[in-house]
């Protein structure tokens, strides 16, 4: 139950620290691809810079980092999928709907709304075609 009132919360760290990491990693192989242009005249201090092993790896390693965050942010579901995750399954395994609805009344209308809102996505999307 914990985690359903968290979803949302998650998603969006994941995206910050996902933007945030792509930011930085094309910034860091921006900066690097100048770098090593500059190497090519004999800029003593460009040459240090290549010869870095942290700066020649930061902006991949942290480009990598942030397209798995990506991957991530992708899978953790909101906060009404995580209900209708839980809850659908209970609905269809359950001899009693009534039950299911008396004990977890609030998530099942969090479900029944995520169910409208993709319905409602498919249609529009279905629409434009």
């Amino acid at each position: 139950m914990y985690w359903l009132t968290r979803m949302d919360s998650l998603r969006d760290l994941l995206r910050m620290v996902g933007a945030l990491s792509a930011v930085v990693g094309i910034v860091a192989t921006v900066f690097l691809i100048v770098a090593y242009i500059s190497t090519l005249d004999g800029d003593k201090f460009s040459i240090t810079l290549m010869k870095s092993r942290l700066f020649r790896w930061l902006g991949p390693v942290v480009s990598t980092f942030a397209l798995v965050i990506g991957l991530t942010y992708a899978l953790v579901p909101s906060t009404k999928a995580y209900a209708a995750i839980k809850v659908i399954p209970l609905l269809l395994n359950s001899e009693s709907t009534a039950t299911v609805q008396k004990d977890a009344g609030a998530l099942y209308n969090l479900a029944v709304e995520w169910a409208k809102e993709q319905l409602k996505a498919d249609v529009g999307q279905t629409k434009q075609k």
